[in-house]
């Protein structure tokens, strides 16, 4: 298990560009050794692709939200009648 765990975070340092020089041929010498190091990375890279897709989803859902409650509640009149005056004021 903590083999696995020092390999994930070894191929997140690659990924992310964390690594010197040195330690990075290293590593891409033994990604040519052990093909299933390779296939690995490839995983990683796939699921950190997946992870950032889906965050910024969940953002511009939480935005949408966010702008749906501020622009339609009548909690939010005054912020409203403020933001309207501004952009019609030109």
């Amino acid at each position: 298990m903590r083999i696995s765990l020092i390999e994930t975070q070894e191929i997140d340092r690659y990924l992310n560009d964390e690594m010197t020089t040195m330690s990075r041929l290293v590593f891409e010498s033994r990604m040519l050794v052990d093909p299933s190091l390779k296939e690995k990375v490839e995983h990683q890279k796939k699921a950190n692709e997946l992870i950032k897709v889906y965050g910024r989803q969940k953002l511009k859902q939480e935005i949408r939200n966010i702008d749906q409650m501020l622009f339609s509640d009548a909690e939010f009149k005054s912020f409203q009648t403020k933001v309207f005056t501004i952009f019609n004021s030109k």
